[in-house]
């Protein structure tokens, strides 16, 4: 039986009828993969290594250093003073932290949808006793005001260089103690970067809890991708064990490389927003009797090609999220 669940998941026809399924939002694909000489169907799978030969720009602040350039930016002036630093260091760092930048009162009330969503039937956990939510901006018109925040977006615009539009959100309730990875495995793009993932602590996180930990200045790595880790997929097939493959690549790469491991101790309210290419995971948690609440919003830029690296298949983003501006109407 667990072969045939193993062919099951790994057969790509599988991936490209979701995608037939979801056609219609994916019109923006058609565009860009004319802009970028692609011949395939938009619903067919995709992955890096299909861009060999075609040139593209990384995003601004890879290319440029940030330190130079986030001062002439028009918003920069918009940003709290205490956040300045650490963003002008994004791209030396890979991160960026913001301390104190969501009101306790909103996180108050953050928690209590959340709390009410866990207690429903249905809830939306990513895996069975996984004790994550997938997507609940979705369904939650309090915490949907959350992601709106138009500061928080406008902030994200500056640092891809381009409109920031939101995947997916994840509520955690405790540490996800997941190995490292860059986000850039699980949320392509082409070109690459064009991602930003955001860490808000819902409460405060201390050692014991399992906090997020990172690499500083890991961004400025190759991405590790399929052709990497020879993730031996075919025509039908998608490869045995990618993903354990690409773990066990990064895990040498961060060994390889000595970086210095950061954890993330957070206060109620913080927020770390980190590159597409930045390693990090979850720490062990040491007290399995406290919670670590948070919340992940991945932010895409609008106007390039999205899609998953290892199942090759087209990211659906989806529409139905309004601003914070179009929610308040």
């Amino acid at each position: 039986m667990s072969f045939f669940k193993d062919i099951f998941k790994r057969f790509k026809p599988i991936y490209v009828a979701n995608s037939l399924v979801n056609y219609n939002k994916l019109a923006n694909d058609k565009e860009l993969y004319q802009k970028y000489g692609l011949s395939k169907n938009i619903a067919s799978g995709i992955k890096n290594a299909d861009f060999k030969g075609v040139d593209a720009a990384l995003p601004w602040l890879d290319r440029e250093s940030s330190n130079d350039k986030l001062h002439a930016h028009d918003f920069f002036t918009e940003v709290r003073s205490m956040d300045r630093e650490s963003l002008l260091g994004w791209s030396e760092n890979g991160y960026a932290i913001l301390r104190n930048y969501i009101d306790h009162k909103q996180i108050d009330s953050i928690n209590n949808e959340i709390d009410k969503v866990v207690a429903s039937k249905g809830a939306p956990w990513k895996y069975p006793h996984s004790r994550r939510l997938m997507n609940v901006t979705q369904e939650s018109n309090t915490v949907r005001e959350l992601i709106g925040n138009d500061h928080l977006v406008s902030l994200l615009d500056m640092l891809l260089g381009k409109n920031a539009e939101l995947f997916q959100s994840i509520n955690f309730i405790d540490g996800s103690q997941q190995k490292a990875h860059a986000d850039g495995i699980h949320m392509t793009t082409f070109p690459l970067g064009y991602l930003i993932g955001v860490w808000i602590a819902l409460e405060d996180v201390g050692p014991d809890q399992g906090p997020l930990f990172y690499y500083p200045g890991s961004h400025k790595l190759d991405y590790v991708l399929t052709e990497e880790i020879n993730a031996g997929d075919n025509y039908l097939l998608l490869g045995k064990n990618a993903y354990v493959k690409y773990e066990a690549a990064i895990a040498e790469i961060i060994k390889r490389n000595k970086f210095q491991k950061m954890e993330f101790h957070a206060k109620k309210g913080d927020v770390l927003l980190w590159h597409a290419n930045l390693l990090h995971g979850g720490s062990k948690i040491l007290n399995t009797d406290l919670t670590r609440k948070s919340m992940v919003l991945h932010y895409f830029a609008k106007d390039v090609i999205r899609y998953h690296e290892i199942t090759q298949r087209p990211a659906i983003v989806p529409k139905n999220i309004p601003s914070d501006k179009q929610a308040k109407k």
